[in-house]
């Protein structure tokens, strides 16, 4: 029986399943796109286009609710800027539904007052998108037996990467939140003149 391989970014594969791969590829962060394109073209290649596929859909299916996968750091920067300006009540219970609407906890605070400021600023929900992405994407090399014992044990190799320190884009962006912030709490406290 002949197959018909095409390859893709060095990925093998039949020609009519070009959309499917590049589609699941492309919903993946850049770090894990070649492992799973790897395990693909080894699918492809040892037992056949059906169960390539099917570990591809395997793999979609491990997608599933992890909406933060690709999201760079601008992106994760103005995403938290818009979180933060979007809440504009004191209300502590519409705080607790905003919260949930976008999947997060109760953040941990000593006061009401306390929370509704963490969930009023932008550089908490920027710590917190990248937190959550950072888990997401962990999840994710668990969940494709990337991080297992005998391979990485702790954590994925991006992960301890990310923790090495903070990036200079990172203390950049946080310096000029934070900045913002001060501000922002300035002008509220100074009698206006």
């Amino acid at each position: 029986m002949s197959r018909v391989n095409e390859r893709l970014g060095g990925v093998h594969h039949h020609p009519a399943d070009s959309h499917f791969v590049t589609t699941i590829l492309s919903r993946l962060p850049l770090a894990l796109q070649g492992s799973v394109s790897k395990t693909y073209g080894y699918q492809f290649d040892t037992n056949g286009r059906q169960a390539a596929n099917h570990y591809l859909l395997a793999v979609q299916d491990d997608l599933q609710g992890k909406t933060l996968l690709t999201l760079s750091d601008e992106n994760i920067r103005l995403k938290a800027e818009r979180l933060a300006v979007n809440f504009r009540s004191d209300d502590l219970s519409k705080a607790i539904q905003y919260l949930a609407s976008q999947g997060f906890d109760l953040p941990a605070g000593d006061t009401g007052q306390g929370i509704l400021a963490r969930v009023k600023c932008a550089i908490w929900w920027q710590r917190a998108l990248r937190r959550k992405q950072d888990r997401e994407q962990e999840q994710l090399s668990i969940q494709l037996g990337l991080v297992r014992k005998g391979l990485q044990p702790y954590c994925s190799g991006n992960l301890a990467e990310s923790y090495s320190g903070p990036s200079p884009a990172f203390n950049e962006d946080s310096g000029r939140l934070l900045r913002q912030c001060r501000m922002k709490a300035m002008c509220s406290v100074w009698p206006k003149s």
